[in-house]
């Protein structure tokens, strides 16, 4: 049987084409998004905070950021923003962090399906929130969080 986590996985280039086909189109004035590096900056302080995930519903929550950081560099790679972060929030790094925490939780749940579909379902949702806030700068002015949320979610 497929896991649901397997299932996003087949899914996510559609879904992020779709949903970021205006943030890829829009200048990055428009936007209102830090630069690359205050993006990193934010990165970086989480990183030295020490703070991790420590819970399952923590780790739902890191693949779904690290899924959505990989999907806005699928649909945007020729935005100058996304081109211009650094490497350890680049497009590679991304996929890293997002297959570090997928199998972190198919190892914690892999003797109950159930609920490794009810995360997948979570991881989803978060990616999909993460993603709202990516394109919600575009309107209001900054992705500040995201990055910070990024930080305490880097692979171990």
């Amino acid at each position: 049987m497929i896991t649901m986590l397997r299932r996003l996985s087949l899914r996510a280039p559609l879904v992020a084409a779709t949903a970021f086909a205006a943030l890829a189109a829009a200048p990055l004035a428009a936007q209102g998004v830090s630069t690359p590096a205050e993006a990193d900056a934010e990165f970086a302080d989480a990183m030295a905070s020490g703070v991790r995930a420590s819970t399952l519903r923590e780790a739902e929550m890191c693949a779904g950021y690290w899924w959505a950081l990989q999907a806005v560099h699928e649909a945007s790679a020729e935005v100058p923003f996304w081109q211009n972060l650094p490497k350890r929030l680049g497009p590679d790094t991304a996929t890293l962090g997002r297959e570090f925490w997928n199998a972190v939780l198919r190892e914690a749940l892999k003797d109950d399906e159930a609920r490794l579909e009810a995360a997948g379902n979570r991881v989803f949702d978060h990616r999909q929130e993460a993603i709202r806030r990516v394109v919600e700068a575009e309107k209001t002015g900054g992705i500040e969080g995201f990055f910070s949320t990024l930080g305490t979610c880097v692979p171990e």
